[in-house]
């Protein structure tokens, strides 16, 4: 199961769009708030958490620590229009699987959430042994 965190709902029908056309079927929930995306977050499991980084009521750094804590540990995406490399740091130090930069080429989009799904499968933060918040795009 895959959760989109985004303040523009455009963005979160576009990619729930794209991703629920994928062959492999993936449920895809949305949350238009980073406190939405929590309650959502704890109140279900999820595979994969792709957040956007600048939301008024809370950044995506804030958001990833808090789903840190939750016990299903997914694997984190983040989505930025202001560039990965300044959030290389905290990137690392809270294990994001990739950051990717807006406006999202939608089939990069859907590889880098199959991959994410493929190797969060073998724990969680979609680790495995690959360096974590590479730059896709």
């Amino acid at each position: 199961m895959i959760l989109i965190v985004d303040d523009e709902e455009r963005v979160l029908f576009v990619l729930q769009n794209a991703l629920t056309k994928l062959e492999n079927d993936f449920e895809v929930v949305t949350a238009g708030t980073g406190e939405e995306g929590l309650q959502k977050a704890r109140d279900m499991a999820f595979d994969l958490v792709v957040t956007d980084m600048i939301m008024p009521d809370m950044d995506g750094i804030e958001f990833t620590e808090e789903v840190r804590d939750l016990p299903s540990k997914p694997a984190v995406v983040w989505m930025t229009a202001y560039g990965c490399p300044s959030f290389e740091g905290e990137a690392e130090r809270l294990g994001v699987y990739r950051c990717v930069e807006k406006p999202l080429e939608i089939h990069e989009f859907r590889s880098i959430v199959r991959e994410a799904m493929s190797v969060g499968e073998t724990n969680g933060r979609g680790l495995d042994g690959t360096e974590p918040a590479s730059s896709g795009g």
